[in-house]
């Protein structure tokens, strides 16, 4: 990879584990006790067999699962590749230890992916390429983010997958939350939710369609723009656009309708 091979050559240490600090640019946010305990069991008798990478000021790159299983042992000093890099070599290299060798959750990479795009300006393109990953990749994983805060709370904590928070992207969140409860009530699998998301989504237009005509005409009557709204359960709501106090009377008058300030 380009990036690696830009990188400043680095040194090898044994560096006193209380040095040791979590990096700036960890994606993860989960770590599961379990696997760390059977990563402990396995250094214990193997030894850490790939050194953990260390920025210049000991802040890790890759590894801190390592050096969390080390420090569960009593540990005293680990093997260290120090990376004098740049900050943007240093996030990178965080982000791939984690996606390629301790598969992050997607919400997880989502928001590596933010920061990157934050700090550094870069573009999906330009992430995707870097990565290693696909541009339609990267744009799915931070489609997550426009979920509502509701279905992304649910999603980090594992009440449903990754697949179910891709069928949701776009919708509205009330529909979004609908969708979530039969999730967790129904255990409804990302295939069903997907079949009732498509089929909520051919439903609306469909219903739009059949009143566009009326609504054209309801507006040419009323003079003002008509708008109206449906659902997958077939409440909805009808819209009229007024501009001014004037222009609402003057439209509750031609609806038969009036009001008293």
């Amino acid at each position: 990879m380009q990036l690696m091979n830009n990188m400043i050559t680095p040194r090898f240490e044994w560096v006193d584990i209380e040095k040791i600090q979590v990096g700036n640019y960890q994606p993860r946010h989960h770590f599961d006790d379990d696997k760390i305990k059977e990563l402990a069991q396995s250094i214990a008798q193997h030894g850490i067999l790939q050194p953990l990478l260390l920025q210049d000021n000991y802040q890790i790159i890759a590894g801190e699962r390592r050096w969390r299983a080390a420090k569960m042992l009593g540990l005293k000093e680990l093997p260290c590749m120090v990376f004098p890099a740049s900050h943007h070599q240093h996030a990178l290299l965080s982000i791939l230890e984690n996606i390629q060798r301790e598969q992050i959750e997607p919400l997880e990479e989502a928001l590596a992916y933010q920061r990157l795009k934050k700090e550094f300006a870069w573009t999906q393109e330009h992430m995707a390429n870097l990565l290693g990953k696909s541009r339609t990749h990267v744009t799915n994983i931070l489609r997550l983010l426009k979920l509502s805060p509701i279905i992304i709370e649910a999603l980090d904590a594992k009440k449903m997958t990754y697949g179910h928070a891709r069928a949701l992207v776009g919708l509205p969140e009330e529909k979004q939350i609908a969708y979530l409860n039969l999730i967790e009530s129904r255990a409804y699998s990302v295939r069903q939710i997907e079949r009732l998301v498509q089929e909520d989504k051919k439903k609306s237009p469909k219903v739009y369609n059949e009143h566009t005509h009326f609504l054209k005409t309801l507006g040419e009557q009323v003079g003002t723009v008509v708008e109206y709204e449906s659902y997958a359960n077939g409440e909805g709501w009808l819209k009229f656009k007024f501009f001014n106090p004037d222009t609402l009377e003057g439209l509750l008058e031609k609806l038969g309708l009036s009001y008293d300030e």
